[in-house]
């Protein structure tokens, strides 16, 4: 029953070990598959945030209906962009409330030009308020569409990295624990080697040497188990075939002397 509990043991340790490190990678993949998402959200707030840029440059140069409709399909996509809650780095969350703050006033300043801009068309003069205003707002919308640019690519930057250093970590962790592994089911290996085949080996040579018929030979095992029980019991064995052999033996011999005398006293 000894080598049965230790295999128990043994085939527990390296289950729960191999369980351990799959589910280690399975939440590992799981991170990873995090931080590529946020990679890819930052891609698109960057490439949307250039866009949203190029159609202000535009629509300044040359106001029209079509680029305000781009404008404002480009501007939904960014503001659901920008509420995805899948930052965690506190730096990250900071930039992303910049963002937010910088989206709003960009569209605010976009609707002040627009307004400007509606209030010329009614009144049929530009004025020099008008002039003013419009100086002031582009200037705005500008200022807060560069710390746009600036705050997504600082973004971009600190998940890229943070991606990279996680995939390097990921790949350190595996290969240790893969290691960890196989350092174990090599000390299982030597162990079982240790415990069941340098024994068994040696019950099966002591078994050999007794049926040539050398009963003095004995199985040398000092372990406790099923193994040890059994090279005792061949050992015993061994000393009861001598001491039968022994005891016929000297049967034999006796009988042998007595008959002789026998026949002697006969004739």
């Amino acid at each position: 029953m000894i080598l049965k509990k230790q295999f128990i043991i043994i085939s527990a340790i390296i289950i729960a070990f191999t369980l351990s490190i799959g589910f280690f990678v399975f939440l590992q993949t799981q991170k990873l598959e995090e931080r590529i998402t946020e990679n890819k959200v930052t891609v698109e707030i960057m490439e949307g945030i250039f866009e949203l840029d190029y159609l202000v440059n535009d629509y300044l140069r040359n106001p029209g209906e079509r680029i305000e409709s781009q404008w404002r399909m480009k501007n939904k996509t960014i503001d659901n962009l920008l509420l995805l809650d899948i930052f965690n780095l506190p730096e990250e969350k900071i930039i992303l409330n910049g963002l937010r703050d910088n989206h709003k006033g960009v569209q605010l300043s976009f609707s002040k030009l627009q307004e400007n801009v509606q209030n010329w068309k009614q009144n049929g003069t530009k004025g020099v308020d008008y002039e003013e205003i419009q100086e002031r707002i582009v200037a705005e919308l500008l200022v807060r569409s560069r710390s746009m640019i600036s705050s997504a690519s600082r973004l971009m930057e600190i998940t890229r990295s943070e991606l990279l250093s996680f995939q390097h970590r990921i790949t350190v962790l595996i290969a240790i624990s893969i290691g960890a592994l196989l350092a174990i089911i090599i000390a299982v290996l030597l162990m079982l080697n240790k415990v069941i085949l340098n024994p068994i080996l040696a019950i099966q040579e002591g078994a050999k040497v007794i049926g040539k018929g050398d009963l003095k030979y004995r199985i040398k095992i000092d372990s406790d188990d099923e193994l040890g029980a059994l090279a005792t019991s061949f050992n015993n064995m061994s000393g009861k075939l001598k001491e039968y052999y022994a005891d016929l033996e000297n049967k034999v011999k006796e009988r042998t002397e007595t008959v002789p005398l026998q026949t002697t006293t006969s004739e």
